[in-house]
């Protein structure tokens, strides 16, 4: 179990369908990896494909709810650093109490200034992330519209 550290990011959701709240967090203090809890129980689940996550990695997350066959779910886009200080961003899907997450990449990933903080949003089927680009000090948008691939396991396919 890896609980949080002293130097850890953190970023929040809320999935109102089901009254989630699920807490997202960056420990690097020993191993470099992203985690999320439900906040109800607060046991840490590492999210896979995060291993490159740089040392105090800021953390930006947003959401989409739907629903599929009459089930609630929330899809969420969570933004954080890489080691070589681009942006990179992992999805996931709540559903229940859970997150099922999914590994992706962004394309043309912009470098960012190694002590930014980013934020997210959504509107209009776009991710907006906020941040400070790498010789910059002013903040500037990178927008990327939403693709229903970033929600495929690796060979898999939408049929």
């Amino acid at each position: 179990m890896t609980n949080p550290s002293s130097n850890t990011n953190m970023a929040a959701v809320y999935f109102q369908a089901t009254q989630a709240r699920f807490v997202i967090y960056a420990n690097t203090d020993k191993k470099h990896l992203i985690f999320w809890v439900n906040s109800t129980d607060q046991t840490p689940n590492p999210i896979q494909g995060t291993a490159g996550v740089a040392n105090a990695s800021p953390l930006a997350v947003t959401s989409v709810a739907g629903t599929s066959n009459g089930q609630p779910y929330l899809n969420l886009f969570l933004y954080y650093m890489d080691q070589n200080q681009a942006l990179n961003r992992v999805t996931g899907r709540a559903q229940g109490s859970s997150i099922h997450w999914y590994k992706n990449e962004v394309p043309s990933a912009p470098n960012l200034l190694s002590s930014t903080l980013m934020a997210a949003t959504t509107t209009g089927g776009q991710n907006y992330v906020y941040y400070i680009p790498d010789g910059q000090s002013t903040f500037i948008p990178f927008v990327e519209a939403i693709q229903l691939d970033w929600f495929e396991d690796v060979g898999e396919s939408a049929s």
